[in-house]
């Protein structure tokens, strides 16, 4: 936890704030918190019981008052100077909705291992919204997670869009929500996040792959309704949908057609991937 604050505090760029949500903590983190917030005044202290990431996020939005948002998790850190680039490049490019930013799986022993697609200003700067939602949903790595993009705080609230609580994998459901709202994109290919590998008690380890599972299920099972009714979202939504099964429920894309074929109809899933 030390060590996430620590490179949000070392920056350069000073004009944030931080926003530290002690989500009924025992391990000495609401002490801890409570030393950075007598120390910097820009730091923001969130007390409350225990609810899951996704409640600990909301809490954060509803207390945010800055332009943009960015989530850290508590055991990952960002790069020096990042905070700096990318409000140098959100600036240049006309404050957009969603900025993409890049990653790394770094692990407890120095090294680093490129984290999924990185995406070129070009790739959607100056691009409509529909057409880089478009472009998006059909790249090999659909970005899911909250902590590679900024996100205009105005953008979420004027679309009223949270982290679904109670689930392990809210970042799908909260992603694709603010895709298909989004009216300009933009990214920036530069050193930001650092996500901690072999985390004990992460969510992405194997003892929750269960639980992330049935999740992604009632995901896909709630915009697979929404998709009934959104003309004109439809393909993306199917698009996102089909994406997030193929790559999460690690099955051989002959297992995840036939899922999918039970899920939508053998018409659209037989479409779903050329769409």
């Amino acid at each position: 936890m030390r060590r996430c604050v620590n490179s949000v505090l070392a920056q350069d760029f000073r004009d944030y704030e931080l926003i530290l949500v002690d989500d009924g903590s025992t391990d000495g983190s609401a002490e801890a918190c409570d030393g950075y917030a007598a120390g910097d005044s820009r730091v923001i202290v969130l007390r409350k019981e225990n609810g899951g990431l996704s409640s600990a996020r909301n809490d954060g939005l509803d207390a945010a008052s800055g332009r943009y948002i960015l989530f850290i998790d508590g055991d990952d850190f960002i790069e020096a100077g990042s905070l700096a680039r990318i409000a140098n490049a959100l600036l240049a490019d006309n404050f957009p909705d969603v900025m993409f930013l890049s990653a790394v799986m770094y692990y407890n022993d120095g090294r680093t291992e490129p984290y999924g697609h990185s995406f070129s200003r070009e790739d959607f700067y100056g691009k409509p919204g529909a057409g880089a939602a478009l472009y998006l949903s059909s790249t090999a790595q659909f970005h899911v997670s909250a902590c590679v993009k900024a996100v205009r705080r105005d953008f979420l609230e004027a679309h009223k869009i949270r982290f679904t609580e109670g689930i392990v994998g809210e970042d799908v459901d909260y992603s694709i929500n603010v895709y298909l709202n989004a009216g300009a994109y933009s990214a920036l290919d530069s050193p930001y996040y650092c996500y901690r590998q072999n985390r004990e008690g992460s969510i992405m380890s194997p003892e929750f792959a269960d639980k992330r599972r049935a999740d992604l299920i009632q995901i896909v099972e709630v915009w697979k309704s929404r998709a009934k009714y959104d003309i004109k979202n439809r393909k993306l939504i199917l698009r996102f949908l089909y994406h997030q099964y193929y790559i999460l429920a690690d099955k051989p894309k002959a297992a995840v057609m036939r899922i999918v074929r039970r899920m939508f109809g053998i018409g659209i899933a037989s479409k779903l991937i050329n769409l």
